[in-house]
């Protein structure tokens, strides 16, 4: 799972098409998935840092049973490609427009620390 604290998708059309008014899109308190995983009697795996997504995911191939990964991700990436409501394959967006301005938000944001890391909160 890609992992924001949003719904994710939900979010990124709040953004594109609605001025970043949000509604019902952040999820202030997610369960730990790994935690979740495990007590449904499969492997919950959390990578946290680019360069550990490669042995991540060697080590979900390796398990014999279901693997969740979850990997958090900064709180407003955006997810492309992606086709507006009412759009056709040709209206595709490939990346952020340059309009777009990343929200300030009240809630606990996710940065970047390092070049490395995928996100520290």
């Amino acid at each position: 799972m890609i992992n924001n604290r949003f719904h994710g998708m939900v979010r990124q059309w709040q953004d594109l098409f609605y001025e970043g008014r949000y509604a019902c899109s952040y999820l202030d308190n997610v369960p730990d998935f790994v935690k979740l995983a495990d007590a449904y009697g499969a492997a919950g795996i959390r990578i946290e840092k680019v360069g550990d997504v490669d042995a991540g995911i060697q080590k979900a191939l390796s398990i014999d049973g279901p693997v969740f990964i979850d990997v958090p991700v900064y709180q407003y990436e955006n997810c492309y490609p992606m086709i507006p409501a009412g759009g056709s394959n040709h209206e595709m967006l490939l990346e952020d427009p340059p309009e777009l301005k990343k929200p300030k938000s009240t809630h606990k944001t996710a940065v970047q620390s390092d070049s490395d890391t995928v996100v520290t909160a």
